[in-house]
């Protein structure tokens, strides 16, 4: 093997022009041939000059070392932008990662990108950056999961979930109550939904996951429009309070189905000669249950049926409340 010599004068003028590639040929020489004299003592090197090359090529691998640990970091936060900052920090001086770190969340483009962390903070709480950004994939994962369209839960929604301490659990359940509420529900009870409170299909989703609406008022709203539902195909119009109402006494919804029918069928009561019974009556008894409403339906249909005994043309449900189909009940 060849040995690699050194010439204190060439390194000199090296040294003398800045170029400080006579410390890598110098170390070179001096680890390849020991024998020769240790840099610092040869005649015409200046071994302050040598030092202070040393410490710059050490300061800039310290700063290319910074700025790499700090790049793949600035990626997974999807910062790469501040990396121009980050390396004015890093050649200020700044070596720890988590001081630079805390710098960086000072800038407005960190503020942008974590939008949560201020309203965390402000009530003494907080989330790591990892566990911010693992939410958020949570989050676009369960959109595929459900079914819901790309970008459903989008950035300010993340926010308000993770301001408001959503678990990724309970943002979840919310999830799958909106894809049920949403998307399977039938265009009909998105309607009524939109009559009784004011929301629309294409906001129903967003709604039922607003973080601001508690769960359980979300199950009574939906339960109150299936029994809406059920109402409005036998034609029969139903106000919200009511349709939460009947939820409320434990009425299902296959229940009231059958009790809308009984009021559909005896619309004849509620028009015509004679006594006669309201809607809210018909409601009363036939899906609520209320005695003192099935007597009235009771004492009027048996009205009717006295006065057209012996004419016009009678209908008997199955609980016995005779309906009239005559041109005499007009």
């Amino acid at each position: 093997m060849s040995t690699q010599t050194f010439d204190p004068k060439e390194s000199a003028l090296a040294q003398a022009s800045g170029d400080t590639s006579w410390i890598t040929s110098a170390n070179a020489g001096i680890n390849q041939n020991p024998d020769q004299t240790p840099i610092d003592t040869i005649s015409g090197i200046d071994s302050n000059a040598y030092q202070k090359a040393q410490d710059a090529i050490y300061e800039k691998r310290r700063v290319m070392n910074g700025i790499d640990a700090m790049k793949g970091l600035m990626n997974s936060y999807g910062l790469g932008s501040l990396m121009d900052k980050i390396t004015g920090y890093i050649k200020e001086g700044y070596s720890d990662p988590d001081a630079i770190v805390g710098l960086i969340r000072q800038t407005p483009e960190y503020a942008a990108r974590f939008p949560a962390m201020k309203t965390l903070a402000a009530k003494n709480r907080s989330i790591s950056e990892a566990a911010y950004i693992e939410y958020e994939r949570q989050a676009s994962s369960f959109e595929h999961l459900y079914g819901l369209p790309t970008g459903m839960l989008n950035q300010d929604i993340v926010t308000n979930l993770i301001s408001n301490e959503v678990s990724a659990n309970e943002l979840e359940k919310r999830i799958s109550t909106a894809a049920v509420g949403a998307y399977q529900m039938p265009a009909e009870q998105k309607q009524i939904f939109k009559d009784y409170y004011g929301i629309d299909g294409g906001s129903l989703t967003a709604y039922f996951l607003d973080p601001d609406v508690a769960m359980p008022l979300i199950n009574k709203q939906v339960a109150a429009t299936a029994i809406g539902l059920e109402a409005a195909k036998q034609g029969v119009s139903l106000q919200s309070a009511l349709a939460e109402t009947i939820d409320m006494a434990g009425v299902t919804q296959q229940q009231a189905q059958q009790g809308f029918q009984n009021v559909n069928q005896q619309a004849g009561l509620m028009s015509g000669a004679g006594e006669t019974i309201t809607q809210a009556q018909s409601i009363q008894g036939n899906v609520l249950g209320n005695q003192e409403a099935n007597k009235a339906i009771a004492r009027v249909a048996g009205s009717r049926k006295a006065r057209f005994e012996q004419g016009g043309e009678f209908t008997q449900d199955k609980s016995g409340v005779v309906g009239l189909r005559s041109a005499a009940t007009n």
